[in-house]
């Protein structure tokens, strides 16, 4: 296996376990009607708009290192990655947090803040 194989299935294990850490955070409804889920609405949204976030770093990073096998893995390249999985990290914290308190400005600037220090990890490959 080479250096940049070993990083994106690190990468790649990284982002299922904080999906999934994600959806861990949404409880089954107590009662037994369907109409009773709509009470986790706001869980509901926060991870699907995560998970898609996630979803889209997850794919732009692959077509990153896809179209640059012949990329060195530098230390520097290891530790932007590490950083950038560190703030993909905060992510279900984040989620949960404004779930809760939906509408609320520090949950939201904490998710905001989140995606916009993530945002520059997510290359476009084209730019490259």
């Amino acid at each position: 296996m080479n250096k940049v194989e070993r990083l994106e299935d690190y990468t790649n294990a990284v982002i299922a376990i904080v999906i999934t850490l994600m959806v861990l955070d949404i409880h089954a409804p107590t009662g037994h009607f369907f109409s009773d889920i709509l009470r986790a609405n706001d869980h509901f949204l926060t991870y699907i708009y995560s998970f898609l976030l996630i979803s889209m770093y997850w794919v732009n990073h692959g077509r990153l290192f896809s179209g640059l096998k012949h990329l060195k893995i530098t230390p520097q390249v290891s530790w932007a990655n590490s950083i950038f999985l560190l703030f993909i990290t905060f992510l279900p914290f984040a989620s949960s947090w404004l779930a809760r308190n939906i509408n609320q400005r520090d949950p939201e600037m904490f998710y905001a803040t989140i995606m916009l220090i993530v945002l520059p990890f997510n290359a476009d490959v084209n730019s490259l």
